[in-house]
């Protein structure tokens, strides 16, 4: 009896059949790992693999939830920076902002008319118009330019509050809160011409002072301030990323995150163009042209 018949008798497969079933196990194996490699070449030259899934058209689009988030995130930031803190602080002084100093409901004239610690409380209270906006964009689970953008309407409350018939301060101290929650290298830039700009105005040192005379705080209006803040601001809006700054293209997300600089400057700046001074009439923009660009660079119609 051969080894063939005796394995039919007990049921197991005979050797050719044994032999036939390895190679169709083998040949499995070697299809499987062909498909696997025309699935890595595809993957690898960017075409789908037949794993892969369709895309859908809604890949890519923003979520509505997102978006309402956002819109919630801003009008929240606008009304909080509506609030008349300043106004309120110098009312309870006993001031009316719109009618002393300068006229700007802003804690640099709280400061002056009002003291030291009402100028410092308002300060903060300002700045906080631009930083906590993002900061609340940011707990709600916005993205970056839609929380930037919260503290970019906080600013703009600022400067056209809702509860002063839309006649507010310069917000500036809402930038400075705004800049730092947004772009901490940018505002680090930017904050050195403020500062330049306030110690010039604080103590002067310029070398034809007479030595003899002791240096005393400019009690006075000055432009070294407006100037600064002016210059500060444009430092903000200006593209300092490498990539930029080589000619490269940024991503979409980067473009978008560059626009809110440029945004949040702009409406200080429209603020600073358009804001009343008492010397509208005699020597204002409408009268005079060029008192457009003393705006611009010291928040004041004329050049003195």
């Amino acid at each position: 009896m051969n080894v063939n018949h005796a394995s039919r008798l007990l049921g197991a497969p005979a050797g050719g059949q044994r032999t036939a079933s390895r190679q169709t196990v083998a040949g499995a194996r070697v299809g499987d790992s062909r498909h696997r490699g025309r699935d890595a070449g595809r993957q690898d030259a960017g075409a789908p693999s037949r794993h892969d899934k369709a895309p859908s058209r809604h890949d890519g689009a923003p979520k509505g939830g997102a978006i309402a988030r956002g819109v919630i995130a801003c009008l929240a930031g606008y009304l909080y920076g509506s609030l008349p803190f300043v106004y309120l602080l110098g009312r309870r002084h006993g001031t009316d902002l719109h009618g002393v100093g300068s006229g700007n409901v802003g804690s640099a004239n709280l400061w002056a008319t009002s003291g030291t610690a009402y100028g410092a409380l308002g300060w903060v209270l300002d700045a906080s118009k631009g930083g906590l906006p993002v900061a609340l964009g940011r707990r709600l689970g916005c993205t970056g330019p839609w929380s930037a953008c919260a503290g970019v309407c906080g600013v703009a409350g600022q400067c056209w509050p809702l509860f002063l018939r839309f006649n507010g301060g310069r917000g500036v101290s809402a930038f400075i809160g705004a800049a730092f929650m947004i772009d901490r290298a940018r505002w680090t830039v930017a904050l050195l011409p403020f500062i330049a700009g306030g110690l010039w105005r604080a103590a002067p040192m310029a070398p034809w002072r007479d030595r003899s005379s002791r240096p005393t705080l400019r009690t006075s209006r000055g432009k070294s301030v407006p100037l600064g803040c002016a210059i500060g601001v444009v430092c903000f809006a200006a593209p300092w990323d490498r990539r930029h700054l080589a000619g490269k293209r940024l991503p979409a997300r980067c473009r978008r995150s560059q626009g809110v600089p440029l945004l949040l400057a702009a409406v200080v700046l429209l603020r600073r163009a358009t804001a009343p001074l008492p010397d509208d009439g005699t020597c204002g923009p409408r009268v005079y042209p060029k008192a457009l660009l003393y705006r611009l660079l010291y928040d004041r119609n004329t050049s003195r």
